[in-house]
């Protein structure tokens, strides 16, 4: 699979990536130097907007129809295996502005909603993840990708730590350390043995350039082994049944903070998908492909079914994801040009619908002290904007026209009809139907059931607050309204992928055919 690179001179006056990448940082240390209150407000925000700009300004400049990776930044270091290597193409081009658009949402709820010393810690977080999940999106060297994972991991560790509400929180963040420790170790083996694999065929020159490793995807009979270590590294973080146990405790034990920010990384194992496992291990996706498919579907049945089952707000969203990542999942592994794009749109909505879901949930528990189904009741009434932003929020989660949603599902729903025919797609249209099923039937008890008489009063959105959800609901539904622009972002991409996937795989079965001996020679040289 070759892939040309248009270097950032091509394009751009000034090294744009690198600017996106590091702003946060630069934020963060403003943050730090400042003193008052008002400062630290001007700076958070000056600093979230700026970076949402500049991340508009690069989709506006990004060229269509080419599978080529844009903007391209390129340092070499002393030795062969280091470099400072970024870039952008289809698969990851959207993941920056969505990323910097829920930093800016979440910066402004914790302005509006966090006590003093709590936000400083919150907002200097915040940056600093939000550099980790940028450089993951952007890196093209392996190693730097590694770096970036790890930082992540600690970043997430710490902010349980920090920001959790519960008694317990530094037990549930030493709990979320072993389970994330876990993924980032996997990581780095699939990575490393990937690196001596074209090390090994490159005549001992080591590399962790992706762009270099793509030209030669691994042997055919090391295949399994490595996908295997990148599932299980991906699904933990990810997390998808079922290494998703991880995910309910912590999101009952923190504030909306973390559960936002866990989210962003959640779309990261997308992203490393399509990146490097997809790829580079064709073969073994192609002979996984079923298997895959039927595990992602029941772990979208068991979230749905779970989250129908629980009495905190919070574990319910918590079991969604789970089974959102299974319907996710599902139009991925059908290895189709639609399921990609399909995929791919569906974790962009899920970003954002999701994002809305649990800011609401944070006010809701701010204003009443509980999570708890039982204890919420007739809010509507009281807080009719919380209420319909809420409704908005959980449309765009199940797939209603004119939502990011709709068109994702179709896409998805299409690839799986393609690949895996009526029964599975029928089974992953569910996914849809039971979400709706459980964030109604949540709708219903909290805002719409009779009113409890001792109930307190609940006071509505405040007038930052109503900014906040405004934004929100107009980019999820301008963008549903008009999706033809993103997908002309990602059609070239999806559709180079699903083409090397189809290419590779087949030449390999062919050969083996002929003769099993040559197999792990026509593999590597994409025959």
């Amino acid at each position: 699979m070759e892939i040309t690179e248009i270097i950032w001179t091509e394009q751009a006056n000034f090294p744009l990536l690198s600017i996106i990448l590091w702003l946060p940082l630069a934020v963060l240390a403003g943050l730090v130097a400042v003193r008052s209150t008002r400062s630290e407000r001007v700076v958070a925000l000056a600093g979230s907007c700026a970076g949402l700009f500049l991340s508009l300004w690069l989709l506006t400049q990004f060229v269509r129809g080419t599978a080529s990776l844009q903007f391209v930044e390129h340092l070499r270091g002393p030795w062969s295996w280091l470099s400072y290597h970024i870039g952008v193409d289809g698969l990851s081009i959207l993941f920056l502005p969505l990323t910097s658009l829920l930093a800016l949402l979440l910066v402004a709820y914790v302005l509006l909603q966090a006590p003093g010393g709590r936000r400083r810690a919150a907002l200097l977080l915040i940056y600093a993840y939000q550099t980790t999940l940028i450089g993951l999106f952007v890196s093209l060297d392996a190693l730097q990708f590694w770096l970036f994972a790890a930082a992540e991991l600690a970043l997430a560790v710490v902010l349980v730590a920090v920001l959790g509400t519960s008694r317990n929180r530094v037990r549930t963040a030493i709990y979320l350390a072993q389970f994330l420790g876990v993924s980032v170790i996997l990581l780095f083996a699939a990575l490393l043995l990937l690196a001596w694999q074209h090390a090994a065929w490159q005549d001992g020159v080591w590399t962790f350039d992706m762009v270099r490793w793509l030209a030669n995807p691994a042997a055919q009979n090391h295949q399994g082994i490595l996908l295997g270590l990148l599932l299980i590294a991906l699904a933990i973080r990810l997390p998808a049944f079922p290494f998703h146990v991880w995910l309910p405790t912590v999101a009952r034990q923190g504030p909306v903070v973390i559960a936002v920010v866990l989210l962003g990384g959640m779309q990261v194992a997308v992203y490393a998908l399509l990146r490097i496992a997809f790829p580079l291990l064709p073969v073994a996706m192609h002979a996984w492909a079923w298997s895959l498919t039927w595990i992602a579907l029941a772990g979208m049945l068991y979230g749905a079914v779970l989250a129908f089952m629980q009495l905190n707000l919070r574990s319910m969203l918590a079991f969604a994801i789970v089974s959102q990542n299974g319907a996710m999942l599902v139009a991925l592994f059908s290895l189709t040009r639609a399921g990609f794009e399909g995929g791919l749109l569906l974790a962009l909505n899920y970003g954002l619908a999701l994002t809305g879901l649990l800011l609401m949930v944070g006010m809701i528990y701010r204003r009443t002290g509980t999570a708890l189904l039982p204890r919420l009741s007739g809010l509507f009434d009281r807080a009719p904007l919380i209420g319909l932003v809420f409704l908005a929020a959980a449309l765009g989660r199940i797939a209603m026209p004119g939502t990011p949603g709709f068109e994702a599902a179709h896409l998805a729903l299409e690839g799986t009809l393609e690949a895996r025919g009526w029964s599975v797609t029928m089974l992953a249209g569910l996914s849809n139907v039971l979400a709706a099923g459980y964030l109604l039937w949540a709708y219903q008890r909290i805002f719409l059931a009779r009113r409890i008489r001792t109930a307190p009063q609940v006071p509505d959105l405040s007038p930052g607050e109503r900014v906040m959800a405004g934004l929100l609901c107009a980019v999820m539904f301008g963008v549903g309204l008009y999706a033809s622009p993103w997908l002309e972002v990602i059609s070239a991409s999806t559709q180079e992928m699903a083409a090397h996937l189809a290419d590779l795989a087949g030449g390999a079965e062919a050969v083996a055919a002929a003769d099993p001996g040559a197999s792990d020679v026509s593999t590597r040289h994409g025959n």
